[in-house]
């Protein structure tokens, strides 16, 4: 996931499983130049990419020699900590999901199946979720479900820090999927580029193969518009592999792989005594594989039996 936002991303959801994600995007100096002064090596403020000064000097030829003859290597950058949540109503759930939010230091965290229905942000059952799940700091935007649904479930949202802008991104008006649910987000760390975030909910009952072809064409728009680097896939597919416990249903890799991207997630994310698979994912550009390098699966906190 080359984002050239943020260096490290743990993505934690809490369906049954939570998800650790490290990223490296950033570029500093190599350990040869470490040994010169640091006042050489800076153009501006500390903590700035290298820049030449426009005047030139020998300190500018100096430093553009070095970089040069030293290369450049990985950063971890600053931490962001990127949730992802199936919750099966997070009305009922506020104070479980508010701990959660909490202990595990998320920034963001992007929810499917909120259970909420109506678009209008005042609605009666989004005023306690407002107060339960969100910690002070923190801001919530809701893409509820359809109101003439009959069916349970659905919904969905993302809750994040205030110093991190997240809002609705410019396709999510043309982009009317049937066969899933879909929030298109651009997230602006401070100081950062922006992100675009994909959360979607398929539900189990779906056709497949409307699905992946209205996926498909959904990354084809994207694609148009944003920069692999710069994209985020994530939700809850409902894509099992019917053959591993550690893989997804064998057509939608297939539709990844033609897009040139990468599912990392490879531990399940639901298990119960009779199913043990993979139905939440993390997908980025297949073009920048270094960036993430570590994912952990671990026990969520009852959260969700994620059925």
């Amino acid at each position: 996931m080359v984002l050239a936002v943020f260096a490290y991303l743990a993505v934690c959801w809490t369906s049954v499983h939570h998800v650790t994600v490290t990223l490296s995007v950033h570029t500093v100096i190599g350990p040869a130049l470490h040994q010169f002064n640091r006042h050489d090596l800076c153009c501006a403020k500390p903590g700035c990419f290298y820049r030449p000064k426009a005047m030139a000097c020998y300190r500018t030829v100096l430093t553009s020699m070095l970089l040069l003859m030293a290369g450049v290597e990985p950063n971890p950058g600053p931490q962001l900590m990127f949730g992802l949540l199936n919750a099966r109503s997070i009305v009922t759930k506020g104070p479980l999901i508010h701990d959660i939010i909490i202990s595990e230091m998320l920034d963001i965290v992007c929810v499917s199946e909120t259970w909420i229905t109506g678009s209008d942000p005042d609605f009666p059952e989004c005023r306690p979720i407002q107060d339960d799940i969100v910690p002070d700091g923190y801001r919530i935007l809701h893409t509820p479900r359809n109101q003439v649904s009959t069916n349970r479930g659905g919904g969905l949202c993302v809750d994040n820090r205030d110093n991190i802008n997240v809002r609705s991104y410019k396709l999510q008006n043309y982009v009317m999927p049937q066969s899933f649910e879909l929030q298109l987000l651009l997230m602006s760390p401070a100081g950062e580029p922006s992100v675009v975030i994909a959360n979607i909910y398929k539900p189990p009952k779906s056709s497949k193969l409307q699905f992946l072809d209205e996926l498909s064409d959904l990354l084809t728009l994207c694609g148009n518009f944003i920069g692999k680097d710069k994209f985020i896939l994530c939700g809850d597919f409902n894509c099992p592999s019917d053959d591993s416990q550690t893989e997804i249903d064998s057509a939608l890799q297939s539709v990844f792989d033609i897009h040139g991207l990468t599912q990392h997630v490879r531990t399940p994310t639901r298990v119960t005594p009779t199913v043990s698979n993979i139905l939440d994912l993390i997908v980025t550009s297949s073009s920048h594989p270094s960036c993430i390098s570590r994912v952990n699966v671990s026990d969520s906190k009852g959260i969700s039996d994620h059925d």
